[in-house]
């Protein structure tokens, strides 16, 4: 809420390790307005400070025009860009330990093949899956001998850093030898309950992008030469 007619402004949230993330406000009623938040738009989980801009001159496409301290926004969520590995035919393959904001022993993790998006077009995501023999299976069910469409639930024993309000959660994939016999990047798309609204079980609350997992080998069956 503000004083006069607010519609031509812009919100912008940022760390303080970069920024901006940028959103145009909806007026309601010419000196109020809201900000909305799309599906898969909320920046990565922290604590974000909330910059305004009042586009009377054109400066909110620069940084330096939002110079107004509106608030401060808590995303619950993981970090972006998180990398995990495991070799080929591993005994064990453990996603983790997550870190990010207020996250949870109730949080889960989607993992989808290469070349798909946590926000994908949903007709995209069911020709890669299809590709895949996943697509008779129930949500978060994969092949016995494929990663792809399993959703990971976190460990019971996963911790935190100390006198943090967060843990840190690990994600065990069940038969991990029989699952990492093939070489590749996974997708991993992250679903907390107090950010999705608690939907879990189905692919609409796994709009996050935590980072990808990699099985790392050789190609099987290689035929090579000499001459």
């Amino acid at each position: 809420q503000g004083k006069g007619y607010i519609g031509t402004a812009s919100v912008a949230a940022r760390p303080k390790w970069g920024g901006p993330w940028q959103v145009s406000l909806l007026s309601d009623v010419g000196n109020s307005a809201s900000i909305p938040l799309l599906k898969g738009s909320l920046p990565v989980g922290g604590t974000w400070k909330l910059c305004y801009c009042v586009d009377s001159d054109g400066s909110c496409t620069h940084n330096a025009g939002y110079t107004l301290e509106l608030g401060l926004l808590d995303v619950t969520g993981p970090k972006g860009d998180q990398d995990f590995d495991c070799n080929l035919d591993s005994a064990q393959c453990e996603v983790g330990p997550i870190e990010g904001h207020r996250l949870s022993l109730f949080d889960a993790v989607l993992l989808l093949p290469e070349g798909g998006s946590c926000t994908a077009n949903e007709s995209i995501e069911d020709e890669l899956l299809n590709e895949s023999s996943v697509s008779s299976l129930p949500f978060g069910e994969a092949m016995p001998t494929e990663l792809d469409g399993l959703v990971l639930r976190a460990s019971a024993d996963s911790a935190g850093p100390a006198g943090s309000d967060s843990i840190a959660p690990r994600f065990e994939i069940p038969a991990a030898m029989n699952r990492t016999q093939v070489p590749g990047m996974w997708l991993l798309c992250y679903c907390s309950p107090a950010r999705s609204g608690d939907r879990c079980d189905d692919r609409d609350g796994f709009t996050t992008s935590a980072g990808q997992l990699t099985v790392i080998g050789p190609v099987r069956s290689q035929s090579m030469g000499c001459t």
